[in-house]
């Protein structure tokens, strides 16, 4: 039980980085219309520290990473577009 719960503080702590990297990247790129670019972008940065870490690597695997990252990036632009904080190439529905 304590591996998962250590695994859960672990994931819980990289949610304001990934936060963070999102509104840097969409303030960097301010485009509409390439979001698979910019979560491209930041799967890279991270995959960059991920190979350089080999503790990363024997502990959690890249696909696992790759994963969380990406849900959570989706879920972190839908709510940010949903609020106006991001444009949309496409119309908000009501």
């Amino acid at each position: 039980m304590t591996a998962i719960i250590q695994k859960l503080v672990f994931w819980f702590s990289i949610i304001p980085s990934i936060l963070e990297t999102i509104v840097k990247v969409e303030a960097l790129i301010p485009l509409p219309g390439v979001g698979k670019t910019k979560l491209d972008l930041i799967l890279a940065m991270i995959h960059a520290v991920y190979d350089a870490e080999q503790a990363i690597q024997t502990a959690i695997p890249w696909a696992t990473v790759e994963k969380a990252v990406s849900l959570a990036a989706s879920s972190v632009v839908a709510i940010l577009k949903a609020l106006g904080l991001f444009k949309s190439s496409t119309p908000a529905t009501a």
